[in-house]
């Protein structure tokens, strides 16, 4: 998000902020910016929760193996 702030604050020059169809292009700009970044972090999120199953079945396997150990130790 900071990188679209950045990248609206190198479009505005000196005087933008008084043009309506100047500060509208940057407008667009930004959010256009903003819009592709949500976009790919939402992206992101079925990757993430894969990897929490994944690690949330391997933890729920190794206790149950644990289980089983001390059950046939006894």
């Amino acid at each position: 998000m900071q990188e679209c702030q950045e990248k609206a604050r190198d479009m505005i020059r000196p005087g933008t902020e008084n043009d309506s169809y100047a500060m509208s292009k940057v407008e667009k700009a930004l959010i256009s910016c903003m819009e592709t970044q949500v976009n790919e972090h939402i992206k992101l999120l079925k990757p993430m929760k894969d990897r929490y199953v994944e690690m949330l079945v391997r933890l729920f396997l190794f206790f149950v193996d644990s289980l089983v150990f001390l059950f046939i130790t006894k």
